[in-house]
């Protein structure tokens, strides 16, 4: 952006705080703003009406949360909620737009940034089709190991249920994976705490799982 238009933007925008497990915008719901995380993480995920949702992914701090919506419907396909008390920053999507009219450099990498995260959804998608129980908590580990937390050791605000979701399996599934991991010696799992011991086992699981 210019920066006349990063002063107009800033000064339009809203910094909103959430509390943990409060919903920053929900599936079908009007898409008004993008949304950009200042501190706190927020889990995205797809609902299906019948507590069987997918947790697509983990949005930490200065990350951007909007959907493919805009441009096209302004509606939201993803559900957003507050993992820890969360600030936020809204910025109106009629802002967005304006700075994308008179600035194609910014358009072309906000159409690159949008088109990352939805091939990083479909990756998602692909693979939780393809892999048995094992594999699933498997990659969802890594993920948290490697892409969310950058350590083999962390606590996490994610229930088991939370889990599950981010694994598409049921509850019960994800505990009884996790029991037989720690028995294998390959990590230790407590209430919110987890540690990878053996990580080239976790990777060779999500591999062949």
């Amino acid at each position: 952006m210019t920066d006349e238009q990063l002063t107009k933007v800033d000064t339009n925008r809203r910094e909103v705080l959430f509390k943990t497990g409060e919903t920053i915008f929900k599936s079908s719901g009007i898409q008004t703003h993008f949304i950009c995380i200042q501190r706190g993480t927020v889990k995205v995920y797809l609902e299906d009406g019948k507590d069987k949702n997918i947790l697509l992914r983990i949005a930490k701090p200065n990350e951007i949360i909007s959907g493919p919506g805009f441009l096209v419907d302004h509606r939201h396909y993803l559900t957003a909620t507050a993992l820890e008390e969360t600030t936020t920053c809204f910025v109106n999507v009629e802002d967005i737009k304006e700075v994308m009219r008179s600035n194609p450099e910014f358009s072309m990498e906000l159409v690159k940034h949008q088109n990352e995260k939805i091939i990083r959804y479909f990756e998602k998608i692909l693979s939780l089709t393809h892999k048995q129980t094992h594999g699933k908590i498997a990659e969802s580990l890594l993920y948290l190991a490697d892409h969310v937390y950058n350590n083999d050791f962390f606590e996490t605000p994610l229930n088991r249920k939370d889990l599950a979701d981010m694994s598409a399996m049921t509850k019960e599934s994800a505990i009884r994976v996790l029991k037989e991991f720690e028995a294998e010696g390959i990590i230790i799992a407590g209430n919110h705490r987890f540690k990878i011991l053996n990580k080239e086992m976790l990777r060779r699981i999500s591999r062949t799982g």
